[in-house]
């Protein structure tokens, strides 16, 4: 079986999406790595979380104009159409796996035309997986989101990358090393119907139809 290619998450996020002058609502955002490092980018992020704690702890860290909004994925407190880009970081699978269809009808509902969601997994697979596996047995709830992604009847899939990561660390101290295991992702783009206004992707693609109108918080 052919090994996935080693990369870094915010390479492949860098290489796939463009966020400078973009509002960027980062779901499940944990302390906040993540909006940090879109704030560096030029993006103006909008992290939402469920955990208090955690929220509190982003918030202080922060580092620019970035806002953090206490919420769940399946229930955003965002409005129609007011985001360009929507990123589930690793964080999909903390969605309870009843209300995953709601959290990806929610990304629909808030992109503005033209906008994209970005979705990043750990598969269940791996040296890594195996050997947190005894402690922390993610395989059902992995599936369950690898499966919503697949089944998710308001997105149309165009294609799919799967690459292995070599760290565990927040997105902002990101660092690999030969020594680490490989944690496995698959990286997931969504489009609105019709819109080819960013550059040509070539990881795991899904395009958003019309969609009508527990707590999803990345562990990094």
């Amino acid at each position: 079986m052919t090994q996935p290619q080693s990369r870094r998450d915010l390479d492949v996020f860098d290489e796939l999406v463009a966020v400078a002058d973009r509002d960027v609502a980062d779901i499940g955002c944990g302390r906040g790595g993540l909006v940090r490092a879109l704030v560096e980018r030029g993006a103006r992020p909008t992290g939402i979380e469920c955990g208090s704690a955690a929220l509190a702890a982003a918030k202080a860290a922060a580092i620019g104009d970035e806002r953090y909004l206490e919420g769940t994925a399946q229930a955003l407190p965002l409005a129609d159409a007011s985001q360009d880009l929507v990123v589930f970081f690793n964080s999909l699978h903390h969605v309870p796996v009843a209300d995953q269809p709601a959290a990806l009808r929610e990304a629909v509902r808030v992109l503005r035309p033209g906008g994209r969601a970005y979705v990043l997994e750990p598969l269940a697979e791996g040296p890594y997986f195996e050997m947190v596996r005894p402690l922390n047995d993610e395989t059902e709830v992995r599936a369950a989101a690898y499966a919503a992604l697949k089944a998710a009847g308001d997105f149309a899939e165009l294609s799919e990358t799967v690459y292995a990561n070599r760290s565990n660390s927040p997105p902002s101290r990101i660092s690999a090393t030969a020594s680490s295991p490989s944690i496995r992702r698959c990286a997931v783009l969504f489009s609105p119907p019709g819109n080819r206004s960013w550059r040509p992707v070539s990881c795991a693609t899904l395009t958003a139809r019309p969609a009508p109108t527990d707590c999803a918080s990345r562990r990094a």
